[in-house]
């Protein structure tokens, strides 16, 4: 026995000193803590892509509807008011949306005329769109593979004059900590009447654009941080350091930026750091992921009829990782003003008119009920109103959810939001006033056509999510 003691001690030793060691490279992430980070997060990657693999083949599919598949395309709309007159609309779809209109890929976008018939279609080339990339590799992807017909999706849309869209595009899977495209965002594309590219930015441009009053467009998009954010709250005499610490040690960083439709960039704003040195980077503890602190999710911006505090050319922010939302002067580059409420993870914030916004309310919760829900906020009163659902919808619309996405549009008379319940795969339209539902619309499709789909899912149609409708101008 006491020949194996001296054995023992040292194995212990190298325990210990391997277990401090370890703790200690983990605590201050110095070597070898990245090398090993890197190699696990790698490995949940292969995982998570062998893992997926097959579920992308279809795109971003629900569940199939007891709907026989040929009568998708005349079951999408159901008007429920025929007496208010239908304004011309725009539907952002993606792989395998609109196989009728456009057979190869489907379709990224399709308009409809006032009639509720289809005017025009734009198919979906992936692969073109990103072979005619013009950042020259100045925006690097972390991925082990890439397929731009499976790994990503289109998000926001928005018709130009001349027919062209200009769309933004996200990873089609992205999961906590690793996700299998690093970062999310894709990229923005000018795309012709065809669907042959114009020019695409593979950058980090990221979920709905905003076409600018000077005929510009706003993008979110982010740059990815090498370190945890820290900052100083409050003042002598015992201030608060914080840090966020990131556990990737690579924070996505959000940034306002404005394109010109060459695909130009004509302004960057960089918006974290202003948020730091702002009066209200306290709240950023508060964020629900460090790795991820604002999550800019849409850009508006006030043009007439702005009340009290607000000005025209004013920018509101979406901050989902807030739950608030801020009035940004962009001239100044200043933050003007912090807006939270009974609204939670909320998307696409709109100014509608004066003082009034709208907003999609995807976790919030009043009276009613914790349903997602569209929200009217008055900064004069603070009052909220919710306006969809509400008492008077029918019940199979009451209990509408959608977790982590959903977009809204404001008609151009201001008394109408179209407003797409991404993951429940329906877009509402509600007269604003009485929140009276008018129409809906399901994101139903016809997959019989689809290589190696199999047989007994043939015959069905398919509900997708559906990233947004916009309205045309007529």
């Amino acid at each position: 026995m006491r020949k194996f003691a001296p054995f023992g001690a040292m194995m212990f030793s190298v325990f210990v000193v391997a277990f401090l060691g370890g703790t200690i490279t983990a605590h201050y992430k110095i070597f070898p803590y990245p090398n090993i980070r890197d190699a696990v997060r790698t490995l949940r990657v292969l995982i998570d892509t062998y893992r997926f693999s097959d579920s992308l083949l279809l795109g971003k599919y629900i569940e199939p509807v007891p709907i026989p598949a040929g009568d998708a395309p005349s079951a999408r709309w159901e008007i429920l008011d025929p007496l208010v007159p239908r304004l011309p609309v725009i539907a952002f779809g993606g792989l395998n949306q609109y196989l009728e209109l456009c057979p190869d890929q489907g379709c990224l976008a399709v308009a409809f005329d006032a009639e509720g018939k289809v005017t025009e279609a734009w198919p979906y080339r992936p692969v073109d769109i990103y072979a005619a990339d013009i950042t020259d590799g100045a925006y690097p992807h972390e991925f082990l593979i890439f397929d731009p017909i499976t790994h990503v999706i289109p998000m926001g849309v928005q018709r130009y004059g001349d027919g062209d869209i200009l769309v933004t595009f996200h990873a089609s899977v992205t999961l906590p900590a690793t996700g299998l495209i690093f970062p999310f965002a894709m990229g923005v594309t000018r795309v012709g009447p065809d669907g042959s590219p114009r020019w695409t930015r593979f950058d980090f441009s990221h979920h709905w654009l905003t076409p600018g009053s000077d005929g510009t467009t706003y993008v979110p998009a982010l740059t990815v941080g090498d370190s945890s954010l820290s900052f100083t709250h409050g003042t002598e005499p015992i201030p608060k350091r914080h840090t966020l610490v990131c556990e990737s040690g690579r924070p996505q960083l959000d940034i306002i930026q404005v394109i010109d439709g060459t695909g130009s960039v004509v302004e960057e704003i960089e918006l974290v750091p202003i948020f730091l040195q702002s009066n209200w980077a306290g709240l950023l503890p508060e964020t629900t992921d460090f790795c991820d602190p604002l999550h800019l999710n849409y850009i508006d911006e006030i043009r007439v009829d702005a009340g009290p505090g607000l000005a025209k050319g004013d920018l509101v922010l979406s901050l989902r990782n807030l739950s608030r939302f801020a009035i940004f002067d962009p001239e100044t580059q200043e933050i003007k003003r912090i807006v939270s409420g009974g609204f939670v993870q909320q998307h696409a914030v709109h100014h509608l008119s004066g003082s009034k916004f709208l907003i999609f309310d995807n976790r919030g919760g009043d009276a009613m009920g914790p349903a997602s829900r569209i929200v009217e906020l008055d900064l004069a009163t603070g009052v909220e109103r919710r306006i969809f659902p509400n008492a008077d919808t029918p019940e199979a619309f009451a209990q509408v959810f959608s977790d982590r996405a959903g977009y809204l549009d404001i008609s151009p008379d201001r008394s109408r939001v179209l407003a797409s319940f991404t993951y429940a795969g329906r877009a509402f339209e509600v007269d604003i006033a009485s929140g009276r539902l008018l129409a809906v619309y399901d994101n139903l499709h016809d997959l019989s056509s689809v290589k190696d789909m199999p047989e007994e899912y043939r015959q069905s149609a398919w509900r997708f999510s559906i990233y947004g409708m916009s309205y045309l101008s007529q």
